[in-house]
């Protein structure tokens, strides 16, 4: 089935690649990673999470996510959430309509504006649009999930 085509080309591409141990943060924080992530409702609860964990884990994931654009951060959330009820020809289809929405240029989407800030500028200084969390609608969220129009 797909899946064994899936982790077939997985394999094939890894090769005898092997993690390094010592550079696993997955096992080790796992316990805060579940505190942190699971079963969450929304981002800010999520950076609520990670601010009251207070590990180094925690407090370096924590300055990512505050690096990210904030519509990302909670397209990306939504996604995640989708995924769990959805087939896997859904899950190919809601991707390809996400990566089409996030081509759009701002306000729609902050694809271009991180582009400019880390390949272009190299400023790492984005003007995410909005620039907090809690500005992020749930209907400008919804955009990027909507079918695509015809042209």
């Amino acid at each position: 089935g797909d899946l064994e085509a899936v982790s077939s080309v997985i394999k094939a591409v890894a090769g005898d690649a092997v993690a390094d141990p010592k550079k696993a943060v997955l096992k080790p924080n796992a316990a805060a990673i579940e505190r942190c992530f699971g079963g969450v409702a929304s981002a800010e609860e999520i950076v609520a999470r990670l601010e009251k964990e207070g590990c180094d884990w925690s407090k370096e994931t924590l300055a990512t996510l505050r690096l990210r654009s904030p519509t990302s951060v909670k397209v990306t959330l939504d996604a995640v959430q989708r995924h769990a009820s959805i087939s896997f020809k859904e899950a190919f289809q809601m991707e390809y309509r996400m990566s089409q929405w996030c081509m759009r240029p701002q306000p729609h989407s902050d694809f271009c504006e991180g582009i400019r800030a880390v390949l272009i500028d190299k400023d790492n200084k984005a003007n995410w649009l909005p620039a907090k969390l809690e500005d992020v609608s749930k209907e400008r969220v919804e955009e990027f999930f909507a079918p695509l129009r015809p042209e």
